[in-house]
């Protein structure tokens, strides 16, 4: 079994929903997969000095 994730930053508060994944394999039709849609609230607060100081190493770090 494969997974994806991802992480998201939000810009503005508000409601918001993501379409349903549908995915499938450019050479290997057999391989596909579904997803369900996804509803999410982003509240207003005040910015964490220190978590937006934060900054993370993708791939290759030692």
């Amino acid at each position: 079994m494969w997974e994806i994730r991802y992480e998201l930053r939000a810009e503005v508060p508000g409601t918001f929903h993501g379409l349903p994944v549908l995915a499938h394999a450019m050479y290997v039709p057999e391989i596909r997969a579904n997803g369900a849609e996804v509803r999410l609230e982003v509240l207003d607060t005040k910015p964490d000095a220190e978590k937006r100081l934060r900054r993370a190493v993708v791939g290759g770090g030692k």
